[in-house]
């Protein structure tokens, strides 16, 4: 199964899993509660799009612990979902006018 539209919640975990490996649910913007990100983070790798690695490690071969990455394989179907995503949101901040009541 494939996403066609990204929600809020799935946009902000695939973009602070662009640049880094979060390690918890602390790394994730605190819009959302950590069972809301729970649940869509399960969601999210039932569909292969994230996934949860062990033995992750730094720039110094040091085995530095476990956490959640996107899927590189996935990379530019996530990407697409991301830019319609931004593209979309976008268009409603264009759309609503500083002078309506």
């Amino acid at each position: 199964m494939k996403l066609e539209k990204l929600t809020d919640i799935q946009y902000n975990i695939l973009i602070a899993l662009e640049t880094t490996i979060c390690y918890g649910y602390s790394w994730f913007e605190n819009k959302y509660t950590r069972k809301e990100y729970q649940k869509e983070v399960k969601n999210l790798r039932e569909l292969g799009y994230i996934e949860y690695v062990k033995g992750l490690m730094n720039d110094d071969n040091e085995v530095c612990g476990s956490g959640f990455s996107r899927m590189w394989d996935k990379d530019s179907e996530i990407d697409k979902l991301v830019n319609k995503y931004e593209k979309e949101s976008d268009k409603e901040l264009i759309s609503k006018s500083f002078f309506d009541d």
